[in-house]
């Protein structure tokens, strides 16, 4: 890791002359469906271009700022993200770049591989979206530096912002509807539709709106973002999780201020922990007596909920399903059923219950160790943090892990990556000292 060339600058001045390609071509995705695929081919265009003309880091950051756009990033509405289209790309073109997998791989991200391989049934959309994916994250992981770090945070919550502010202006022409799917209801009896952002769920969204605030919430506490910016970003990432009146958006919203006071009081910057937490504890108050009707809504669904399969919205009767079947035998247990077994009726929403029920046990350890040993100079620096800087550089981390506890990912390429940006993070701590 190279430390010596990170310097406290500017927001904008970690972002290079050449990324203004990165924008034109967001750009020529977002108003592809209103003048036709030409520009979203354009926009393909430049990206390859890009891919081949330059370093595996600005490869690495062209994916992270285009992952927000993947559903909308298509010739037609019904066709594959394109954004999965250059994850294959990359993925032969820097494993053919070296001329042997074995230099470019760590071993056990080759035997993960192999393995979810022969148990994709020969599936082609799980071969990519899975291994592919698995495989490029690994190597983006072993080829990061601490420059790359803060650029990569920075273009993924201005990334993830745009597409907030993009579906906004979208929504009175439906411009994407047919990108992104009928529009969703708060409940059966209301009118209030959720907003969803560029995706076909609004809990999707939510992962998105909640490892950008966590990212966000990493760099203003060590000190690597002002505060005009922060809350800018924090206000509109903030507005597109609450108007789409998701419980686990709102929870997770509420324990991640709490750890953001927290870690800013431990790590010395009490006078921000106490403003926080003023501004948290009026929000509150307001919230409590009803002034925010968004907030009203959300509250609305907790007090309809009878049960805990309400709580869940029907999720603890499918995880009950999926571990039945999980724990029917021992084979199943270790291998799991292939990528190519049927639903049990619906998807899993559990990322971990779906893991274990398609490539069982072992699978999912060569998934986890996969990213341990290719993240391996990082973890090992993130050890020796104090328990404060370890709780500072995990907090995205957690927040996914938390969040996918009711969503399903396996199989969407976006989860291998919003994993990877939040095991990056692990790195910011050391760039305060």
């Amino acid at each position: 890791m190279n430390n010596s060339s990170v310097v406290n600058k500017g927001f904008f001045s970690y972002f290079e002359r050449n990324d203004i390609f990165l924008v034109l071509s967001i750009l020529l995705v977002c108003v592809g469906p209103q003048i036709g695929s030409f520009s979203v081919l354009v926009a393909f265009a430049i990206s390859l271009v890009r891919m081949f003309k330059y370093n595996i880091h600005t490869f690495m950051f062209d994916i992270m700022c285009l992952m927000p756009f993947a559903n909308i990033y298509k010739v037609a509405p019904r066709t594959p993200s394109l954004v999965l289209v250059l994850i294959l790309i990359g993925f032969c073109w820097y494993t053919t770049k070296t001329f042997s997998a074995v230099k470019t791989y760590t071993p056990v991200v080759i035997i993960a591989c192999t393995f979810l391989f022969l148990r994709s049934g020969f599936m082609m959309d799980a071969l990519v979206s899975i291994v592919c994916s698995l495989a490029l994250v690994c190597l983006f992981a072993r080829n990061v530096d601490d420059g790359n770090v803060v650029k990569i945070a920075y273009g993924y919550i201005v990334s993830v912002t745009v597409s907030v502010i993009v579906a906004y202006m979208a929504l009175p022409s439906n411009l994407y509807v047919d990108y992104i799917s009928k529009e969703i209801q708060v409940g059966k009896f209301s009118d209030v539709i959720r907003f969803k952002g560029l995706f076909a769920d609004p809990n999707y969204l939510g992962t998105y709106l909640l490892s950008a605030i966590g990212i966000l919430s990493q760099l203003f506490i060590v000190k690597r973002i002002k505060i005009n910016y922060f809350f800018i970003f924090f206000a509109i990432l903030i507005l597109g999780g609450m108007t789409s009146y998701s419980k686990s958006f709102f929870l997770t919203t509420i324990a991640i201020f709490i750890l953001v006071v927290v870690n800013l009081w431990k790590s010395g910057n009490r006078k921000w922990a106490f403003l926080f937490f003023l501004a948290f504890t009026v929000v509150g108050i307001y919230a409590l007596q009803g002034a925010f009707s968004d907030v009203n809504i959300v509250l609305e669904r907790f007090s309809n909920d009878s049960d805990a399969d309400d709580l869940t919205t029907g999720r603890s009767t499918l995880w009950a399903r999926y571990a039945e079947n999980i724990f029917s035998s021992i084979f199943i247990f270790i291998f799991g059923n292939g990528l190519d077994a049927p639903l049990l009726t619906q998807g899993a929403h559990n990322l971990y219950l779906e893991t274990l029920y398609y490539v069982g046990l072992l699978g999912m350890l060569l998934i986890i160790i996969s990213y341990t040993s290719s993240f391996r100079p990082i973890i090992q620096d993130f050890r020796s943090y104090n328990f404060t800087y370890k709780c500072i550089g995990a907090l995205t981390l957690i927040i996914l892990l938390v969040v996918y506890w009711s969503l399903q990912g396996l199989f969407g390429f976006a989860t291998y990556f919003q994993f990877f940006i939040a095991m990056l993070m692990f790195r910011l701590p050391l760039l305060e000292k």
